[in-house]
């Protein structure tokens, strides 16, 4: 009925480029471990300097494979287990290398509900998603490029900002892009969503969340279906039936 204490974890933040800030995290923790064992005789079995490693993204800022921070890693490990004196196992080192696999592996399709042009010369279009389903951009300025999907070898004509639907000014995915001339009902391809997108999603002003499909090259299925209004109101005693 005790809990088994496996190993030591850290988190230091995310799109992390660079092996340096997980080399002193991952030394940081074998001086909490050293001081554990000395005070309680316990040795960690595993060690963690977390996740957070980063994408390639449209500033054109390069991530190295995850191969280098693998052999930076076990090479940090060799060097915090060769303390004189300090004789340890090895605990197993763990890589989390998720964000940056499952960010590529996620596009967001949208459809433009609305076009707009203000008085002061901006372009909008409005889409059919928004902050409820990608907080990212609003939340912390994370940035995107996106592909207009029926005319992707056209050449861009200009600079338009792509807004969601939920009614806040807050509420843009992409605030300057250069995209071709689109119009209601075209498709907007936003891809590197996988990540922290669906996670982060919220029924905002009570509108469901949008369905997820998982393809490959041979098949496409549902993974999660859309949701109805009947479901967002489920969990509202005596309101479900009564949207139409």
């Amino acid at each position: 009925g005790q809990l088994h204490l496996m190993g030591l974890h850290t988190h230091i933040g995310t799109m992390l480029r660079e092996t340096y800030p997980y080399e002193e995290a991952l030394l940081r923790l074998f001086v909490v471990a050293n001081e554990v064992s000395d005070e309680m005789h316990w040795w960690p079995e595993e060690i963690s300097p977390g996740g957070g490693w980063a994408i390639d993204t449209i500033d054109n800022a390069k991530t190295p494979d995850i191969e280098e921070l693998a052999k930076a890693l076990q090479a940090t490990m060799q060097l915090a287990l060769s303390t004189p004196g300090k004789a340890k196992p090895g605990p197993r080192l763990i890589i989390e290398p998720g964000r940056s696999l499952i960010a590529r592996a996620g596009v967001a399709m949208y459809r433009i509900g609305a076009r707009k042009v203000t008085s002061g010369g901006v372009t909008y279009l409005f889409v059919d998603g928004g902050m409820a389903d990608n907080i990212r951009p609003a939340l912390y300025g994370a940035r995107y490029t996106a592909l207009a999907v029926e005319h992707a070898l056209a050449s861009p004509e200009e600079n338009v900002c792509i807004a969601g639907r939920y009614c806040e000014s807050g509420d843009v995915l992409i605030d300057n892009i250069m995209l071709p001339r689109l119009q209601e009902e075209d498709l907007l391809l936003i891809p590197g969503t996988g990540a922290y997108c669906l996670p982060m999603g919220s029924n905002y002003n009570l509108v469901p969340r949008p369905a997820v499909l998982l393809a490959d090259e041979q098949q496409v299925q549902v993974m999660e279906r859309r949701e109805t209004y009947d479901d967002v109101l489920d969990r509202y005693q005596g309101f479900k039936g009564l949207v139409v």
